[in-house]
């Protein structure tokens, strides 16, 4: 018994033959489609204006915070000599 004239062994199981046959129909099924990889300049790119953005974000914040202080230090010293005189 040759197994290349035959698709199934049995009932269930098919041969090398039937699989070399389903395999060829699946790909020849599939179109393949074309898929442009990002490139890593643009990656690169998008990496440095995120870490440009935090570093500005956390600059404003300790810069904000230096001018509430300065700001409020008329009041504290005003504070501090009443708190001083009672």
């Amino acid at each position: 018994m040759k197994p290349d004239k035959f698709l199934f062994w049995d009932q269930v199981h098919p041969t090398t033959s039937a699989h070399k046959l389903i395999g060829e129909l699946a790909f020849s099924a599939v179109k393949p489609i074309l898929v442009s990889e990002p490139s890593p300049v643009l990656g690169m790119l998008a990496l440095g204006v995120l870490g440009a953005v935090g570093y500005a974000v956390e600059r404003y914040k300790d810069e904000r915070q230096v001018r509430v202080k300065i700001l409020l230090l008329p009041v504290l010293e005003v504070l501090d000599s009443q708190s001083s005189e009672s």
